[in-house]
């Protein structure tokens, strides 16, 4: 699994430990992500201990709850239903299922974790990796906790180009994810086609923007060195390595082999956002295309 998503009772966060347990356990870069269940979650945290905590250790508390926020925690998108936690979260799970609820009147690991101490038991060596099929919809599923929480997404693969055919079908996939949300996509991918001929079928990929989404492509040339190689996907929340692109490949065979996705460490985030940028300081920058660009936008 790439991403497994806890949903975590407040009533078992009692002290600044079990925050920093939190802390450790719960990263993008992990894999595992704390549901927003309810969606004042983080706020109940706060509710829970702050009373009982002296000015310096409120500034910890403080500290920790930023790092959960940036780094862990995600919408939940299901609907809270009633005052008891556990009732709710039980009857929510049914339609839409958590991977575990911790907190739970079962055991029965990985699903129910009575405590937050039996976080031991989880195996979190299996999850923040998966092997997905090489079509549009399997290669964008797995990423999609990404998509639904920053409003920026960069994509980055050399191979990518707009006159690809096989390119469109999985930003289409990946703008069924975005629904309705504001966001931008930039792609980063090498010179491949004359600027002519991508401009042409990029004018062509706009038509079928969302109007919510706008899209940015860099076109580089990284001089033969290969220093464009890894095929990533990323935001400032965390990012997934693509094992072989995000491109769903023409040849329907090879769409039925499977590649591996896997979440990216923050220092690889870090470094992947200090490369690929507007000011593309990395690899030279060819030429950019924008769907904001009026010279796109014309008819042909």
């Amino acid at each position: 699994m790439l991403f497994a998503e806890f949903a975590v009772n407040p009533d078992q966060i009692n002290s600044l430990d079990d925050l920093a347990k939190l802390k450790t356990s719960f990263d993008f870069s992990r894999g595992t992500l704390i549901s927003a269940f309810p969606k004042n979650w983080l706020v109940l945290l706060d509710q829970r201990l702050a009373g009982n905590l002296s000015q310096i250790q409120k500034q910890r508390m403080v500290a920790l709850l930023t790092v959960l926020r940036g780094r862990a925690v995600v919408k939940s998108g299901r609907e809270y239903i009633g005052v008891n936690w556990l009732q709710a979260a039980h009857a929510v799970s049914d339609q839409k299922p958590f991977y575990s609820i911790v907190g739970s009147d079962t055991n029965a690991p990985p699903r129910h974790l009575t405590s937050l101490e039996q976080l031991e038991l989880i195996d979190f060596e299996s999850l923040g990796s998966i092997d997905v099929l090489r079509n549009a919809q399997a290669l964008i599923e797995p990423v999609a906790p990404l998509l639904l929480t920053s409003s920026k997404l960069r994509l980055v693969d050399p191979y990518a180009c707009p006159s690809k055919p096989s390119v469109t079908a999985v930003l289409r996939a990946l703008f069924d994810v975005i629904g309705t949300k504001q966001c931008t996509v930039e792609i980063f991918s090498e010179e491949a086609a004359a600027k002519h001929l991508v401009e042409d079928h990029f004018r062509r990929l706009i038509r079928q923007l969302p109007d919510n989404v706008g899209l940015v492509w860099f076109v580089l040339n990284d001089g033969g060195t290969s220093q464009l190689h890894q095929r990533l996907l990323f935001t400032e929340r965390g990012g997934v390595i693509f094992d072989r692109g995000f491109i769903e490949p023409h040849a329907h065979e090879q769409r039925q082999v499977n590649t591996n996705l896997r979440t990216m460490n923050k220092t690889q985030v870090d470094n992947a956002t200090r490369d690929y940028n507007d000011a593309q300081p990395f690899v030279p920058c060819v030429f950019k295309l924008s769907s904001t660009d009026p010279v796109y936008l014309t008819d042909d």
